[in-house]
């Protein structure tokens, strides 16, 4: 007999396909940072901005975002929506300090970043704020399920900031390629197999994140008295605990 935890419902249903919409939303901000940044000049805007971005990230994402082994298009598409909400807060920024003076900025959200915006603030920033805290809501979820009441309310308000985001894109070759995807994946059929892959990729990244904070308590635990080591422990312990929340 196949155990309940395994089977199809309408809630796992749910649940995978707000999974789905996380990858979307990493290749909609994938296509908004390329709008700010071009490709050929990115790595050296990170580069010049590199002591700051590291503050924001962990050892691994430090490592995916200044790997110089890969190349560019591996490298490029292997940025999540946790380093690219980091690299279009700290470079897109209108405050951030410009390369070129053709370079397009946008303004920061009304509460600031980090913070949950107000529902009066469409703005491009309040947007990605947004995409922000649904991938961590996501990430975080405890289960698998969503009702139908919630998912319904999720979806509308991503489906309303993916759709205000796609339009400061300006694709006249595919306008609404994104808002597009969204609606096929809404209607789109989902097999037991399929709703296990996309949940299964979110927990591959939860159990990734908690095994990195295990390994900084630890570390903490292990060396928080040895001289010279309390600051380091300080600031990889922020990296690890406060991901995308600063």
């Amino acid at each position: 007999m196949q155990s309940t935890k395994y089977c199809s419902t309408r809630s796992t249903t749910n649940f995978a396909r707000l999974c789905r919409l996380v990858t979307v939303c990493a290749d909609l901000l994938r296509d908004l940072l390329e709008h700010f940044i071009p490709k050929v000049t990115l790595r050296h805007e990170i580069k010049v901005a590199k002591e700051k971005i590291k503050k924001a990230l962990n050892s691994s994402q430090q490592h995916r975002l200044f790997n110089k082994e890969k190349l560019f298009d591996a490298w490029y598409d292997d940025l999540d929506i946790a380093i690219l909400y980091v690299l279009l807060r700290n470079l897109c920024d209108e405050n951030a300090p410009k390369q070129t003076k053709q370079q397009k900025r946008m303004k920061p959200p009304l509460n600031g970043w980090g913070k949950t915006p107000t529902q009066e603030d469409r703005s491009l920033a309040a947007n990605i704020e947004r995409i922000r805290l649904f991938r961590n809501d996501t990430f975080h979820r405890q289960g698998d399920s969503v009702a139908d009441n919630e998912f319904e309310k999720i979806w509308d308000e991503m489906k309303n900031a993916v759709e205000e985001i796609e339009k400061e894109l300006q694709n006249k070759l595919n306008s609404t390629k994104y808002v597009d995807t969204l609606e096929k994946i809404l209607v789109m059929p989902m097999d037991t197999v399929m709703i296990q892959k996309y949940i299964e990729e979110i927990e591959r990244m939860r159990i990734h994140q908690e095994s990195l904070e295990e390994i900084m308590h630890e570390y903490s635990r292990r060396y928080q008295k040895s001289p010279g080591i309390e600051s380091r422990i300080v600031v990889s312990n922020h990296c690890i605990l406060s991901i995308m929340k600063n």
